[in-house]
């Protein structure tokens, strides 16, 4: 017998997802289709912001952080620097 699936709580991560350097192993595609999947049916950033943020140092972990909030109204730079600071 399995049990039911927990409600998420947080934010979704991708620890099934191989990973390369920086952990970064979508395309803009793949991420408008995990946004979609989780309630945005646009894409809050545009391509050229994805592969901004990947070039500052985002991971594909810190990218659903980044455009949750920029779909809030954060400037999307500080959005990156927000979702960035790791510790």
């Amino acid at each position: 017998m399995t049990r039911p699936e927990k409600a998420r709580t947080h934010a979704p991560t991708y620890a099934d997802t191989p990973v390369t350097s920086k952990g970064n192993t979508m395309t803009y595609a793949d991420f408008q289709a995990y946004m979609a999947k989780y309630g945005f049916p646009s894409c809050p950033l545009t391509e050229d912001q994805f592969n901004e943020a990947h070039m500052l140092g985002a991971t594909d972990n810190d990218m659903y952080g980044i455009a949750c909030d920029v779909n809030a109204g954060v400037d999307f730079h500080v959005a990156v620097k927000l979702n960035t600071q790791h510790t």
